[in-house]
């Protein structure tokens, strides 16, 4: 599926053809609508929620629905995925990895760096295994927030 002519996405996503904007100015609804289209093999562990059979998610990780994780992706240790979250094949979030409303396509990895020189904030690396892929590298704050979640 091609949106707008800028982006494309698996035709199993089954998303709608609009303008990228307008899709992530509604992911949340796209990706709960989506989640009861989903084959058997997605396990329902809460409310908004689908993991694959073969993903595997790590104790300490927080998924806030909507959320989907798709086949062979691993979730790391304290990986925050806030809602609004759609995970293809085969993507890996490394620990304390943060997301939100965002789709991440096929082979996708993102991963938090720390060092004594960035004390305060990381580096935090997205990159998919391609030829011509790309890494975007963005600062971003280490502190966690205090409120409530449940962990998976």
């Amino acid at each position: 599926m091609r949106l707008g002519g800028c982006a494309s996405f698996p035709d199993e996503w089954q998303l709608p053809d609009i303008a990228p904007w307008d899709l992530c100015a509604d992911i949340v609804t796209v990706i709960e609508r989506s989640i009861e289209r989903l084959p058997s093999i997605y396990m329902r562990k809460a409310p908004g929620i689908a993991i694959h059979a073969s993903a595997t998610v790590e104790p300490g990780a927080v998924l806030k629905p909507p959320c989907i994780i798709g086949e062979g992706c691993f979730v790391a240790s304290y990986a925050y995925l806030r809602g609004g979250v759609w995970l293809d094949r085969n993507v890996i979030l490394g620990p304390s990895v943060e997301v939100k409303s965002s789709l991440i396509g096929e082979g996708s990895k993102a991963a938090i760096s720390t060092s004594s020189a960035t004390a305060s904030s990381g580096a935090m690396s997205i990159s998919k295994p391609a030829p011509s892929s790309r890494t975007i590298a963005t600062s971003v704050p280490t502190r966690r927030s205090s409120a409530s979640t449940a962990s998976v």
